[in-house]
C-alpha cells in the first residue's frame, strides 16, 4: 500500500484490518503518530515513514512482530533514548530487525541498548549530528552496512564491527577504496576480516 507524498496528518484505524499488508509506504506525509489500530496489521514487514515529523519512535511499532526493515529517515529525531523500549521489543520478535535507516535526522548519540538490535545488518546514520562515533557501533557485531556520511565526525570510524562490509565515512559521496590504509591501521589485527571499506574523500 502506498499512500507516500500527500499531506496526511493522521491515518484512519481501518489500516489494522489490513491483515495480509506487508509493505506500507507513508513516506512525504505530515504524519507524528501512527494509529494504535496499525499493531493488528501482524504481517507487515516493511515501513516507511521517511519524511515525515516524528519526533519519536511511535510505539505501535513495537507490535509489529514481522517488521523486519523500517525507514524513518527524515523525520524530527533528536534523541533515541526514550524509544529504546520500542527498539527492544521489536528485537526480540522472531523476525526481529534487520535494516533501520534513521539518515536526515538531528541525532547527536546513541543509546548504549541499541545493542538489543542483534541482527541489526544495515543502518543508515548519515546527516545526522554526531560529532563523535557512538560507542554502541562496535558492538553491533552482524553489521554489515553502516553510513556516516553527512555529519560533523571529527575522528576516524575505527574500531569496527568484524563483519561489515561497507562502512561510509563523510564529508562526501565521491568514493574512494581505502583497504590499503586499513591493512596497516594498528587495530587491523582485531579485526583481520574486513572485506570493504569505504571512506569518502573531498
Amino acid at each position: 500500500l502506498g499512500l507516500g507524498d500527500n499531506q496526511l496528518t493522521t491515518l484512519p484505524p481501518e489500516l489494522g484490518q489490513l491483515r495480509q499488508l506487508v509493505s506500507l509506504d507513508l513516506s512525504g506525509n505530515r504524519l507524528t503518530s501512527l494509529p494504535p489500530e496499525l499493531e493488528q496489521a501482524s504481517r507487515l514487514s516493511h515501513l516507511n515513514l521517511s519524511g515525515n515529523q516524528s519526533a519519536t519512535l511511535p510505539a505501535e511499532l513495537a507490535q509489529l512482530w514481522q517488521l523486519d526493515s523500517l525507514d524513518l529517515s527524515g523525520n524530527r529525531l533528536t534523541d533515541l533514548s526514550d524509544s529504546m523500549a520500542v527498539l527492544e521489543t521489536i528485537a526480540q520478535w522472531p523476525n526481529r530487525l534487520i535494516q533501520l535507516d534513521l539518515s536526515h535526522n538531528q541525532l547527536t548519540d546513541l543509546s548504549p541498548d541499541l545493542v538489543q538490535l542483534e541482527h541489526l545488518t544495515h543502518l543508515d546514520l548519515s546527516h545526522n549530528r554526531f560529532s563523535e562515533i557512538p560507542a554502541v557501533l562496535s558492538q553491533l557485531r552482524p553489521l554489515l552496512f553502516l553510513d556516516l556520511r553527512g555529519n560533523p565526525l571529527t575522528t576516524c570510524p575505527l574500531p569496527l564491527p568484524w563483519r561489515i562490509d561497507r562502512y561510509i565515512f563523510p564529508p562526501d559521496e565521491r568514493y574512494a577504496d581505502f583497504n590499503h590504509w586499513y591493512l596497516s591501521s594498528p587495530t587491523s589485527a582485531e579485526y583481520p576480516d574486513l572485506p570493504f571499506l569505504d571512506l569518502c574523500l573531498e
